[in-house]
Order: structure tokens, then C-alpha cells, then sequence
């Protein structure tokens, strides 16, 4: 009885310190990853693939395929898909939010800790946008606003891809 005790014991300690191990293990790769994020947010360099689309008007939706918003120094290249209503179009030349483009008034702050409010203008020949980013980051999940001049806000929620 008193080995069977024992072996319990021992068992039990085994466990805890593997799980001890596995919890810091954890918590260094959360901090690895919060400093990659926070690194790339400050460069102006990341990328944030899409998976999911909410239009101001109409059922919210997961997109297939690979729409993305990459950010590289002043340069912004926006693959996201469009639902909404248009109130003035160019005719001939409906990019909606496939476009590359110029950013302009790239802010970046902390509203709360863990996580970065990024908000930056740009335009196109069609029309004028403000995004506004939320990126967690300890996980990367990010939430992406786009308010345009001449159509339908939309939002698009997905993970920081770096």
C-alpha cells in the first residue's frame, strides 16, 4: 500500500512539473509572438489574411480564398472582397477594394493593453478610405474597418500573417 502511495506521489509531481513546463513554454511563445506583431505593426510591414466579412448591409459571411491587407512602409495593397451599396461609381471601374495605394496618416496607438489600434488613410481614382485595424498581439486575431467616401462601410476579422 505504501509503495502504491508513493508511485502516486510521484506521478502527480511528474505531471505538475510537465505541466509547469508546458504553461512557460506557452507564455514565452505568447511574448515571442507579441514582440514579432508589435515589430511589424511599428516597420509598417504585415500582413493580415481575412476569413470572415460583416457589410453594413446583408448577412455576415466567411470568404474563401486568399483576401489579405498587407501594409509595407507607405504602401497598402487591399485584396478584400466588397458587399454594400455604391452611391457614386466611376464608370468602367469598379475596383471596390482591390487596389494598391498610397497610406497616408498612419497612426498607431494602444487603447488597452495587448493590444494596437492602427488607423491610416488612402485613395484610389474611385474613392477615399479610412481603415481603422485592431490587432491582438498576443494571438494576431485582428479586425479590420473600412470606411469609404462613396460606398458602404464593411469589416472583415482575421489573423495577423506577418
Amino acid at each position: 500500500m505504501k509503495q502504491f502511495v508513493f508511485l502516486l506521489v510521484v506521478a502527480v509531481g511528474l505531471a505538475a512539473c510537465t505541466a509547469g513546463r508546458n504553461v512557460a513554454a506557452g507564455s514565452q511563445s505568447r511574448l515571442a509572438q507579441a514582440e514579432r506583431v508589435a515589430t511589424a505593426i511599428n516597420n509598417r510591414h504585415f500582413t493580415i489574411d481575412v476569413n470572415y466579412m460583416k457589410p453594413l448591409r446583408g448577412p455576415q459571411r466567411y470568404v474563401n480564398g486568399s483576401y489579405s491587407l498587407t501594409v509595407k512602409g507607405d504602401t497598402v495593397q487591399s485584396y478584400l472582397p466588397y458587399f454594400g451599396d455604391v452611391y457614386r461609381a466611376n464608370y468602367g471601374t469598379q475596383k471596390a477594394l482591390n487596389f494598391e495605394g498610397a497610406v497616408y496618416n498612419y497612426v498607431v496607438t494602444q487603447p488597452k493593453k495587448g493590444l494596437a489600434r492602427i488607423t491610416f488613410e488612402t485613395e484610389t481614382d474611385e474613392d477615399r478610405y479610412l481603415y481603422h485595424l485592431d490587432v491582438y498581439y498576443q494571438n494576431g486575431t485582428s479586425y479590420i474597418d473600412v470606411q469609404a467616401q462613396n460606398r458602404d462601410a464593411i469589416s472583415f476579422s482575421g489573423n495577423f500573417a506577418q
